[in-house]
């Protein structure tokens, strides 16, 4: 998702994962780790600045700010008093900066304050965590050009803020040629967990290092993870019992990549280390209340990318995995979960006539069962999702005003409940032949379709149906705006064809049902 020339939270994954994916094993080397390096490249001092950031376009929610020609959204976190805490980038031309933003907001979009500091370069706010006195941590990068901070020659930093919005320290650190952020969690002690990448991507190694601070940002521990060609980190979490799982995506050359999941415990002695039988590249992970560890990913197809979700018990044994294309480029952007252990799942989606990037979010209970499908026809990046103290939905990203200029997006989900809809024509496992139902199959698991055939949508009790749409293989061929919803699919064809109905109301709340059929013809 390269926007105004800016690589966002999700896209940074994506570029580190490209440039990754193609290149194999030369062996590893040792690897000098600095930290806390003093220099002016990355010295921040008191460049935060208590200001009123961007143009409020609109009151309440959604909350849409605009001040740079990209304005994002990154990441959000709850405090105890059920404000919301934003940070995010705005990248500018005239200068050419990008600067990180926090903002605090009440539980009805309204800003409460902010801070944001600007310097020559490119600053980049990646995460953010809350403890438990309503402290404030942003994790992020930073680097003196565009290139370098694209071919991943950058600075971490860490900064902690109080509830107020007044800094109280940061510490600034580079462990390798190149390096990014991989994610920040709190523990019960509010400890500070880095997951963070590090290694020299001229020589194809790349390794995976987590870091404990203690609230003061002492350095407790820090433990690398080196097993492989490249051991890529994307999110750490942390359980019930203060265990701290560091989530990512390894490269072995001439053996295959996959996910992994490590687990420590509050000391740092590793206790379980994982490998996934799954290709899908993480973006994010979070613990569920039951230590169920949730991950969030990027996975592919021949022609395009989409989706997934998998979740998976305290031992990282895989319980079940969930998948979503819309056939066009999807790229998936943060999860979380409810008090009820609910999940949903935030991204974009390439849909509409132009195939646009527009926000999505799929809703799905804890056992795997889609709930709700949202597309609100928003074009923009959905970055970070958050339940907030009542179970209601909030969602950060950006949208696109005009052309070449981007807002800072947030808005609540108010109802997440889709029309009701199911497939009433073709049926499971039946024959039909030029759109006759004739019999129940007896060889074949799946419906058998001869010729055409009307695809016909039942709807009752459902009074607020905007539209329907009908795919095929993933492919758009018809909306439906008025009853009765039906269309005939009168393709050539032979095999397995999926067909999709995707049954919509007017805020973009949606059912979605899908079958497989064998087509003749």
């Amino acid at each position: 998702m390269n926007k105004g020339g800016f690589e966002m939270k999700n896209k940074t994954m994506l570029v580190i994962f490209g440039a990754i994916i193609i290149i194999g094993s030369i062996g590893t080397a040792g690897i000098s780790v600095e930290n806390n390096l003093d220099t002016e490249l990355i010295l921040m001092e008191k460049y935060f600045d208590e200001t009123t950031f961007g143009q409020m376009l609109d009151e309440g929610w959604p909350l849409i700010l605009d001040e740079g020609i990209e304005d994002s959204a990154n990441a959000m976190a709850c405090d105890s008093e059920e404000n919301i805490l934003i940070t995010g980038h705005s990248f500018h031309l005239e200068p050419f900066i990008s600067k990180v933003i926090l903002l605090k907001i009440d539980i009805s979009g309204t800003q409460i304050w902010n801070v944001s500091w600007d310097r020559p370069g490119i600053d980049y706010a990646a995460d953010i965590a809350v403890d438990s006195h309503d402290n404030i941590i942003i994790y992020g990068a930073s680097a003196p050009t565009l290139d370098e901070f694209q071919n991943l020659s950058m600075n971490m930093f860490l900064v902690k803020f109080d509830k107020n919005g007044n800094e109280i320290w940061q510490k600034n650190f580079r462990r390798g040629n190149n390096t990014y952020p991989g994610g920040i969690a709190i523990d019960s002690n509010d400890n500070i967990i880095l997951g963070e990448g590090f290694g020299n991507l001229s020589f194809y190694e790349f390794t995976s290092i987590t870091t404990k601070f203690d609230p003061d940002g002492q350095e407790l521990w820090t433990r690398i993870f080196q097993e492989d060609t490249m051991d890529i980190t994307s999110a750490v979490a942390v359980d019930s019992q203060n265990n701290i799982v560091n989530s990512g995506f390894f490269i072995e050359f001439f053996v295959g990549q996959g996910l992994y999941n490590i687990k420590y415990d509050s000391n740092g002695n590793r206790i379980l280390m994982k490998r996934l039988d799954n290709t899908v590249q993480p973006v994010n992970m979070i613990i569920d209340h039951e230590d169920n560890i949730i991950i969030g990913g990027q996975g592919f197809t021949q022609t395009s990318s989409m989706w997934s979700t998998i979740k998976c018990d305290a031992n990282s044994k895989t319980l079940w995995e969930r998948e979503y294309s819309s056939g066009e480029g999807d790229y998936p952007g943060d999860l979380n979960v409810d008090s009820q252990g609910n999940i949903i799942v935030v991204g974009s989606s390439g849909f509409g006539e132009n195939n646009n990037s527009e926000h999505c979010a799929i809703y799905y209970d804890k056992n795997g069962k889609e709930l709700c499908l949202k597309r609100s026809n928003i074009h923009g990046y959905l970055n970070a999702v958050i339940f907030d103290n009542q179970d209601s939905v909030v969602v950060g990203g950006s949208i696109r005003s005009e052309e070449y200029n981007w807002d800072f997006y947030v808005d609540k989900y108010l109802d997440l409940t889709p029309p009701s809809s199911t497939i009433a024509k073709p049926e499971d496992k039946i024959l039909y032949l030029f759109d006759s139902r004739i019999m129940p199959t007896v060889l074949s698991k799946k419906s058998v379709i001869i010729g055409k055939i009307t695809i016909e949508i039942n709807t009752e009790g459902a009074n607020d149906v905007d539209k329907i749409e009908f795919y095929i293989d993933h492919v758009l061929k018809q909306t439906v705006d008025n009853p009765p919803y039906k269309w005939t699919w009168n393709e050539m064809g032979f095999g397995d064809r999926t067909i999709t109905t995707i049954v919509y109301d007017e805020t973009g709340a949606a059912s979605r049902n899908e079958i497989t059929v064998f087509k003749i013809i």
